[in-house]
């Protein structure tokens, strides 16, 4: 999370302020948050995913067959499934 963090910096998105702004604004959407804290609220993916769903948008799902690198393009944040036994990504 912290090189996903360091690189939006670089593309001008601060995601660490923009995430927090956004929990105040739809709580509802961070239902992981009990009490929201803007030192580590953007170090958790689990809290990062409904940030991205929210403000990115998903152009490829990696499928049978496929690699990353026939659908990732430079700069593509590509999230990964990594622990089969919980739906969704992780990492």
């Amino acid at each position: 999370t912290d090189v996903i963090v360091r690189a939006l910096r670089n593309a001008g998105i601060d995601l660490q302020e923009q995430l927090h702004d956004d929990l105040a604004r739809a709580p509802k959407s961070y239902p992981m948050v009990s009490k929201p804290n803007a030192n580590i609220d953007h170090r958790r993916v689990r809290t990062l995913l409904p940030w991205f769903v929210r403000h990115f948008e998903e152009l490829a799902v990696v499928g049978d067959g496929e690699t990353v690198a026939s659908v990732g393009r430079p700069g593509d944040i590509i999230l990964m499934d990594t622990i089969s036994n919980r739906a969704g990504p992780d990492h």
